[in-house]
Protein backbone atom coordinates (compact mmCIF):
# COMPACT_ATOMS: atom_id res chain seq x y z
CA UNK A 1 0.00 0.00 0.00
CA UNK A 2 0.81 3.40 -0.90
CA UNK A 3 1.77 5.80 2.06
CA UNK A 4 -0.71 7.33 3.83
CA UNK A 5 -3.49 4.89 2.40
CA UNK A 6 -3.42 2.62 5.12
CA UNK A 7 -6.70 0.38 5.58
CA UNK A 8 -8.57 0.52 8.85
CA UNK A 9 -7.96 -3.13 9.00
CA UNK A 10 -4.17 -2.67 8.98
CA UNK A 11 -4.39 -0.10 11.01
CA UNK A 12 -6.19 -2.32 13.83
CA UNK A 13 -3.58 -5.15 13.28
CA UNK A 14 -0.21 -3.02 13.42
CA UNK A 15 -1.60 -0.88 16.21
CA UNK A 16 -0.35 2.25 14.61
CA UNK A 17 -2.09 4.92 12.15
CA UNK A 18 -0.78 8.05 10.49
CA UNK A 19 -3.13 10.46 12.50
CA UNK A 20 -1.82 12.07 15.33
CA UNK A 21 -4.79 12.99 17.40
CA UNK A 22 -3.16 16.38 19.29
CA UNK A 23 -5.99 16.48 21.97
CA UNK A 24 -6.05 13.06 23.22
CA UNK A 25 -4.33 12.51 26.35
CA UNK A 26 -2.12 10.07 25.56
CA UNK A 27 -1.06 12.62 22.51
CA UNK A 28 -0.94 15.23 25.16
CA UNK A 29 1.53 13.02 27.39
CA UNK A 30 3.89 12.38 24.55
CA UNK A 31 4.63 15.54 23.92
CA UNK A 32 5.22 16.72 26.95
CA UNK A 33 7.77 13.91 27.54
CA UNK A 34 9.38 14.75 24.65
CA UNK A 35 9.72 18.59 25.66
CA UNK A 36 11.11 17.50 28.91
CA UNK A 37 13.56 14.92 27.97
CA UNK A 38 14.75 17.53 24.69
CA UNK A 39 14.72 20.18 27.28
CA UNK A 40 17.07 18.23 29.53
CA UNK A 41 19.24 17.31 26.38
CA UNK A 42 19.87 21.11 25.22
CA UNK A 43 20.34 22.10 29.62
CA UNK A 44 23.49 19.92 29.43
CA UNK A 45 24.72 20.42 26.18
CA UNK A 46 28.03 22.36 26.08
CA UNK A 47 26.15 25.13 23.59
CA UNK A 48 23.48 25.99 26.32
CA UNK A 49 26.23 25.97 28.83
CA UNK A 50 28.50 28.30 27.18
CA UNK A 51 25.70 31.07 27.00
CA UNK A 52 24.93 30.54 30.57
CA UNK A 53 28.49 31.25 31.00
CA UNK A 54 28.09 34.16 28.81
CA UNK A 55 25.20 35.73 30.51
CA UNK A 56 27.00 35.19 33.88
CA UNK A 57 30.06 36.93 32.64
CA UNK A 58 27.80 40.29 31.31
CA UNK A 59 25.60 40.51 34.57
CA UNK A 60 29.03 40.11 36.56
CA UNK A 61 30.76 43.05 34.46
CA UNK A 62 27.44 45.33 34.29
CA UNK A 63 27.67 45.18 38.74
CA UNK A 64 30.90 45.93 38.21
CA UNK A 65 30.32 48.91 36.45
CA UNK A 66 27.54 50.00 38.33
CA UNK A 67 29.66 50.30 41.74
CA UNK A 68 32.56 51.79 39.93
CA UNK A 69 30.09 54.26 39.03
CA UNK A 70 28.24 54.47 42.25
CA UNK A 71 31.96 54.82 43.80
CA UNK A 72 33.12 57.32 41.83
CA UNK A 73 30.43 59.82 42.27
CA UNK A 74 29.42 58.99 45.66
CA UNK A 75 32.56 60.47 47.35
CA UNK A 76 32.22 63.63 44.95
CA UNK A 77 28.53 64.65 45.52
CA UNK A 78 29.34 64.03 49.51
CA UNK A 79 32.21 66.14 49.26
CA UNK A 80 29.73 69.21 47.63
CA UNK A 81 26.98 68.61 49.85
CA UNK A 82 29.16 68.77 52.76
CA UNK A 83 30.85 72.49 51.17
CA UNK A 84 26.46 73.07 50.68
CA UNK A 85 27.17 73.44 47.28
CA UNK A 86 23.22 72.33 46.36
CA UNK A 87 23.75 73.48 42.58
CA UNK A 88 26.87 71.24 42.01
CA UNK A 89 25.36 68.36 44.22
CA UNK A 90 22.06 68.49 41.58
CA UNK A 91 24.13 68.88 38.50
CA UNK A 92 26.67 65.79 39.68
CA UNK A 93 23.37 63.44 40.76
CA UNK A 94 21.71 64.27 37.57
CA UNK A 95 25.26 63.23 35.46
CA UNK A 96 25.50 59.88 37.44
CA UNK A 97 21.88 59.23 36.69
CA UNK A 98 22.84 60.29 32.60
CA UNK A 99 25.89 58.05 33.05
CA UNK A 100 23.90 54.80 34.74
CA UNK A 101 21.62 55.04 32.24
CA UNK A 102 24.22 54.81 29.45
CA UNK A 103 25.95 51.60 31.42
CA UNK A 104 22.23 49.80 31.53
CA UNK A 105 21.86 50.55 27.75
CA UNK A 106 25.03 48.96 27.22
CA UNK A 107 24.66 45.78 29.20
CA UNK A 108 20.73 45.24 27.25
CA UNK A 109 22.93 45.62 24.06
CA UNK A 110 25.08 43.39 25.44
CA UNK A 111 22.27 40.38 26.44
CA UNK A 112 20.84 41.22 22.63
CA UNK A 113 23.22 40.41 20.84
CA UNK A 114 23.67 37.50 22.64
CA UNK A 115 20.77 35.74 22.20
CA UNK A 116 21.27 35.56 18.42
Amino acid sequence: AAAGSESSAEAAVTGWSRAIRPHSARTKRWLRSLARRYRAWYRSSAKYQGFVAQQAAARRQYAVEKSNLRRSYGSRVLRQWRAGRVNRVVKLVREYMWRLRIVRQHHVAVQRSMIV
